[in-house]
C-alpha cells in the first residue's frame, strides 16, 4: 500500500485554492504543497498522479497537478535535476510502478488537459 497524504488534507481543494486570485488562500495552498513535498515525498507524487487520472476531479486541478508532477520529476538545472533522481530512485518500486499506472492511465482521457496541443 503506497504511503497516502495525511487525513484532512483533500489535494483538489489545495489544488484549487493554490490558482485562487485571493493571495492569502493561495499562499497557504503553495506552503501547504511545498510541506506535503517536503514530508512525504512518495506520498506526494503518488496523490499527484491519482489526482491528473481521476476522470471525475476538475481539470484545472488536473492540469495543476500533471505540472507539479513534472516539475517534481525533472528540471532544467542539472543540480537539482539530479536530486529529483536520487528522490525517485528511493521510493518503494511498487508505489513507483503505481505512480506510471496512474500516469499511463491518463493517455486516454477525453478531456484535452492542455489546450496549446489541441490543434496539433
Amino acid at each position: 500500500q503506497p504511503p497516502t497524504m495525511s487525513v484532512n488534507m483533500d489535494l483538489t481543494q489545495i489544488l484549487q485554492e493554490a490558482q485562487s486570485a485571493d493571495a492569502t488562500l493561495r499562499d497557504d495552498a503553495e506552503r501547504k504543497l511545498r510541506h506535503m513535498q517536503v514530508t512525504d515525498a512518495a506520498g506526494f507524487l503518488h496523490s499527484l498522479s491519482r489526482e491528473l487520472a481521476s476522470a471525475d476531479k476538475p481539470v484545472d486541478t488536473r492540469r495543476l497537478a500533471g505540472l507539479i508532477l513534472k516539475n517534481a520529476l525533472d528540471a532544467k538545472d542539472e543540480k537539482r535535476k539530479a536530486e529529483l533522481v536520487s528522490q525517485w530512485l528511493a521510493i518503494n518500486n511498487s508505489v513507483k510502478e503505481e505512480i506510471k499506472a496512474s500516469l499511463l492511465a491518463t493517455l486516454p482521457a477525453e478531456v484535452r488537459l492542455c489546450p496549446l496541443v489541441d490543434g496539433i
